[in-house]
């Protein structure tokens, strides 16, 4: 972890923070219950419930382009926030549809990430 922090920094000195595209980049969010969210989570998924995802990525003033990625339960929840927030014109959100698939999803990003060093 500590060279690839290292790397990461190199090439923000360098100006090729933009050119970028890992996990980290990727706004993780859990859209399941409070309740749900304290019981498992992904490590740096911010939870926003289904029902305020349009607030709550409001309040965060990110831009429309931003890779976010959803996940819930089963998906149903993930799916009915990715209509909401594509209503809303952002264009690249996903549904991982739920941990274990979000879990796959950041590891897989990780891998590829860490393979373009």
């Amino acid at each position: 972890m500590k060279r690839k922090t290292l790397q990461l920094l190199t090439l923000l000195a360098l100006g090729f923070g933009s050119m970028l595209a890992s996990a980290e980049d990727i706004l993780w969010v859990d859209v399941r219950t409070p309740a749900e969210y304290s019981s498992a989570h992904l490590d740096g998924a911010l939870n926003i419930p289904h029902d305020r995802i349009e607030a709550g990525i409001a309040e965060l003033e990110i831009a429309k382009d931003q890779r976010i990625v959803l996940y819930c339960r089963s998906g149903r929840r993930a799916d009915i926030a990715m209509d909401a927030l594509q209503a809303l014109g952002y264009t690249e959100v996903e549904n991982a549809v739920n941990l274990q698939g979000a879990k796959a999803l950041r590891d897989q990003s990780s891998a590829s990430s860490e393979s373009q060093y």
